[in-house]
């Protein structure tokens, strides 16, 4: 049976070369999910193939919708792969919440909301995986990247605690 894999944040940067390393491995099926549907789309033709799920993570709806997709056409899922994300700067006096809160969505809340949704999927492929996707800011915080590093540090908090 093929090791179905979910990555976030697929249309570029890590999450674009960690879908590219999964899709070389045998055996394993991708769903590719990012707000960019023109690029998960290019991509997908580059490897060969995935199921491809245009979607802001943000939005109140975009998890179960996932997890609806991911069950509908794999009927499993065996490795969660969190990496979508994305850093404001800004010093605090001038980015002020709207900043921590817009970071903190994304790079945090939207994790584990997706994180949740997936959950029993994720049992019942069991033994599977779940790989949240951090920084060094999430251990040690810079002037100017607070909400971000805030974000990561509360994703690292959470994964330790998760595992």
């Amino acid at each position: 049976m093929p090791r179905v894999v979910l990555v976030t944040g697929a249309s570029s940067g890590i999450g674009a070369a960690t879908a590219r390393r999964f899709a070389e491995m045998s055996r394993t099926e991708l769903v590719l999910v990012a707000r960019r549907e023109a690029r998960l789309e290019a991509l997908s033709r580059e490897i060969g193939g995935a199921t491809v799920i245009a979607a802001d993570l943000t939005a109140p709806e975009a998890p179960s919708r996932i997890a609806a997709v991911v069950e509908q056409r794999h009927g499993r899922l065996d490795v969660l792969v969190n990496d979508a994300g994305a850093g404001w700067g800004g010093r605090f006096a001038e980015a002020g919440w709207a900043n921590v809160a817009q970071t903190m969505d994304l790079n945090f809340n939207a994790q584990v909301r997706l994180t949740e949704a997936l959950l029993p999927l994720l049992r019942r492929s069991a033994p599977s995986s779940i790989v949240n996707v951090s920084s060094t800011a999430g251990r040690v915080a810079r002037a100017g990247v607070g909400a971000y590093s805030a974000s990561k540090f509360a994703l690292c908090g959470w994964t330790d605690a998760l595992r």
